[in-house]
């Protein structure tokens, strides 16, 4: 509708116009106008001219106009012949099956459905033209030719055509988003040499890497609203489908190189079915069936570009993303991104851990703090590694490894009945926190006010405690676990 309005609003001013300049010739040249004509001041011919200056400014505008919506209009009809094709199918399977004996309920197969399916997203598309075909765009600093020439010598193994789409995600994640982006080059340094161990051992490109700015921002507890978690936003069925362990106290999907490991295995299995690196990507977004979905919709077609419209709009701009992400890594010096230091260590070390233990063990007698301990290893949901069976892995500083080695089994046996006591790991197995809160007592403080104020009970406080009676004194330390 807004294209026939443009083109009847051409249409009126283009007909105003040539009205005005025939009534002008007209008023010059009939006899009974003459004498007004010539009374009229010179002055007032002014206003005339303006005027049409203007309206054939207007008609100049509205003919560029035109032709941008004519573009968008080839578009939409492309998308409507799609739908009438698909419909038209549809039908004839429908007269196929009434054809058929016993055929009365008709009752809709998978392959009907997703029939319906793929003309109900034909008709949606249509229906949101507008966002469709008028897709936001970026006005970058630098003009196409620098994109290209830039895009052309990362020599990135996803080879994607510049188009408008891509330079939009390049010049948000280069110019528009460069405070984001000093945060997360910053914090490349340290996950990036993981993940290109990683992506190598496996044979796959190392660009890959860029997908977990994609999915998480490089935050590894990052949680999104399906519930997938992690680096790289496996949901709880994926991760345990590929070897991740998920329990009360571990969740590796927020370890940096089990997730890590998972994500390549992933990757290189949807490579191997789908045999290009952009519907890899897709299929490790929008699952496996949402890629052959897509495919399907776009009449069997394998390239990225043609299946695009019948992706899953989050798994749409997935890829352009990743390749708008990439450009800012690698182009940050000539952007003037000034990456922001990471409060990672560089140089990490690892200790085999069997057994129980507590970060604050660690923290207490080594002398690493709880919070890196916290991010160095976010698997550990309430700072303690289990006794499963397991040899977990426990990630500190290279430079507090001797320390480590040093305490020996003295820090599994520091304050273990404190931080680990029955009642703290019952808890976290029964889906608590974990959390142990050391409460100092102050002057006129009792049990039952403590107890009141932290949500437990006495009998609670004086198990934690060893205590035998109700009483306690100013300065005394009591433990309460959440």
């Amino acid at each position: 509708m807004k294209i026939f309005s443009i083109i009847l609003i051409a249409a009126a001013l283009a007909t105003t116009s040539t009205t005005a300049a025939s009534a002008a010739t007209t008023t010059a040249t009939t006899p009974s106008t003459t004498a007004a004509s010539a009374a009229t001041p010179p002055a007032k011919a002014a206003p005339t001219m303006k005027s049409r200056r203007q309206l054939e400014e207007q008609i100049r505008e509205l003919s560029s106009r035109l032709d941008s919506a004519q573009n968008a209009l080839n578009r939409k009809d492309s998308l409507i012949t799609q739908l009438r094709a698909e419909l038209e199918q549809a039908y004839t399977r429908l007269e196929e099956l009434s054809a058929e004996p016993g055929s009365g309920s008709l009752a809709p197969t998978l392959a009907q459905i997703d029939s319906n399916l793929s003309v109900w997203q034909l008709s949606r598309q249509i229906e949101n033209f507008d966002a469709l075909a008028y897709e936001p765009e970026f006005r970058g600093e630098q003009p196409d030719s620098v994109y290209i020439a830039r895009l052309e010598r990362m020599n990135s193994p996803l080879n994607l055509p510049y188009n408008n789409v891509v330079r939009s995600y390049i010049i948000k994640y280069s110019e528009r988003y460069r405070s984001q982006m000093q945060k997360i080059i910053g914090l490349c340094s340290y996950y990036f040499p993981i993940f290109e161990q990683t992506l190598d051992r496996y044979g796959l490109p190392l660009e890959l890497e860029a997908m977990a700015i994609i999915e998480s921002n490089l935050n590894p507890r990052a949680k999104s609203p399906a519930g997938a978690v992690g680096l790289w936003q496996f949901t709880f069925n994926a991760g345990r489908a590929y070897g991740l362990q998920i329990d009360s106290f571990v969740d590796e999907r927020m370890d940096l190189r089990a997730s890590t490991d998972a994500a390549a295995r992933y990757l290189r299995d949807a490579y191997n079915v789908f045999g290009d690196w952009a519907l890899a990507i897709c299929a490790y977004n929008c699952g496996f069936g949402g890629v052959r979905k897509a495919i399907a919709r776009s009449g069997g077609k394998t390239a990225y570009w043609d299946i695009y419209p019948f992706l899953p709009k989050e798994t749409r701009y997935y890829v352009p993303a990743m390749v708008g992400a990439l450009y800012a890594i690698r182009y940050h010096n000539e952007l003037g991104i000034k990456p922001v230091a990471c409060h990672l260590p560089a140089a990490t070390d690892t200790v085999e851990v069997r057994g129980k233990l507590h970060l604050r063990q660690v923290q207490d007698l080594v002398g690493t703090e709880l919070g890196l301990l916290r991010d160095l290893n976010p698997q550990y949901k309430h700072d303690v590694i289990p006794d499963d069976g397991k040899t977990h892995i426990l990630l500190i500083p290279a430079e507090d490894a001797l320390k480590y080695i040093a305490q020996g089994d003295s820090i599994q046996r520091h304050k273990a009945e404190v931080y680990m006591s029955p009642s703290v790991m019952k808890s976290i197995a029964n889906n608590g926190t974990g959390e142990t809160i050391v409460y100092k007592v102050k002057q006129g403080d009792n049990l039952g006010l403590i107890a009141k104020k932290y949500g437990v009970s006495v009998a609670k406080l004086k198990q934690w405690n060893s205590l035998k009676s109700d009483l306690i004194r100013p300065g005394q330390k009591i433990y309460i676990y959440k």
